[in-house]
């Protein structure tokens, strides 16, 4: 659709994903009055968060560490950050989806989507074992790949203190 919009001259759509795998309830719910299809679970909660991680880190596709261990070596992913969900007491490691390997066309990640996913875990890596300096110089090396970056400018801006640790709390309720 975006590539037939680019060429009417239209601006494309851009939407965020979050994609969690769990056991979810899906169906049928309510009475005779008032039936309605949903989905329900906390499976469902974790996606709409992922979802909303998005729009922090400008990223379009966030998936978590489950999902990624199911899809196993089919994806190329860049570790984005460890988040706390509201009701879970252990951090959940997001990713950012870059491509699928052997997909082909636009979904296989190209050698700068290799070296970014790269340069991204040795600072995620760093980060996670607490080396402030280490996380630093390589969130800036993914900068160097990749200038506008938002996921190593967030990240830059938190080591730096020019941003708040947390721009918004995954674990806040939205209702």
């Amino acid at each position: 659709m975006n590539a037939g919009w680019r060429a009417d001259e239209a601006p494309p759509m851009r939407l965020r994903v979050g994609i969690h795998s769990d056991s979810v309830l899906v169906g049928n719910v309510g009475s005779k009055e008032r039936m309605s299809y949903t989905v329900l679970g906390d499976g469902v909660n974790i996606a709409a968060r992922l979802e909303a991680l998005n729009k922090e880190y400008g990223t379009l596709i966030c998936i978590s560490h489950d999902t990624f261990r199911e899809a196993g070596d089919r994806l190329c992913v860049r570790p984005v950050d460890e988040v706390s969900v509201k009701g879970r007491r252990a951090r959940i490691t997001v990713y950012e989806l870059l491509g699928a390997y052997e997909a082909g066309g636009e979904l296989e990640p190209d050698a700068a989507d290799l070296a970014l996913a790269r340069a991204t875990r040795a600072a995620f890596d760093a980060l996670v074992a607490g080396d402030r300096a280490g996380a630093l110089a390589g969130y800036r090396a993914v900068l160097d790949l990749r200038p506008e970056d938002p996921v190593a400018r967030v990240h830059v801006g938190r080591l730096t203190g020019e941003v708040p640790a947390r721009l918004a709390e995954v674990a806040r309720d939205d209702s």
